[in-house]
């Protein structure tokens, strides 16, 4: 569903029977990438729903992916939707051909890819990852392939990046960073019944 940003204004995107999670829209402003499906996870596949224009109705929404995919990112030059599936970072062509993996997981490799996102240009994908010891992780891989290089590691084991959503303007990385509190509550169980 689209809010208007005074509140006035609602417009049904997509209504299923599955889930719908997670829309990324597209640079014109006239394509939604989304998570859909029941859950859990490796059950949601990659779904678009497209309109001619601003004042159009929406289209019904294709699914994109039949294996798995989760948290589609249109590039911002609208070619490209980058998603996550098991552990990897996947890209196709925005009406869903040349489905590809950017960056798959070696036999034994711990390195678990959540979340990937664009740099401004639509050239660089950014991917947070798990490492095989469970820290958070930024990594880089060209889009049309190549090595990942890794840019940013979570060593402080008392300040963890445990969300796997991020951002970045070009030029920064914008992240959650967890600090662990707790209350203790004392309550008092009366075993006298109030009539």
């Amino acid at each position: 569903m689209i809010v208007s940003a005074d509140g006035t204004r609602t417009s049904v995107v997509a209504a299923t029977a599955a889930e719908e999670q997670h829309g990324s829209w597209s640079a014109d402003g006239n394509g939604i990438a989304f998570s859909s499906g029941p859950g859990p996870r490796d059950m949601y596949n990659v779904a678009v729903t497209l309109r001619a224009g601003k004042d159009s109705p929406w289209g019904a929404p294709r699914q994109l992916t039949s294996v798995s995919g989760v948290d589609p990112k249109w590039s911002p030059d609208g070619r490209h939707i980058v998603y996550t599936r098991r552990g990897e970072v996947w890209l196709m062509s925005s009406d869903g051909r040349g489905n590809h993996a950017v960056f798959t997981r070696s036999k034994g490799d711990q390195l678990l890819a959540q979340y990937a996102i664009w740099s401004t240009d639509s050239r660089t994908i950014y991917f947070k990852a798990s490492d095989d010891e469970g820290r958070a992780t930024i990594w880089a891989v060209q889009a049309e392939g190549g090595p990942p290089r890794l840019l940013v590691r979570f060593d402080d084991r008392s300040r963890p990046s445990l969300r796997r959503e991020f951002a970045t303007d070009g030029s920064r990385f914008f992240f959650t960073i967890a600090q662990d509190e707790s209350d203790i509550w004392v309550a008092e169980v009366s075993s006298d019944r109030q009539r």
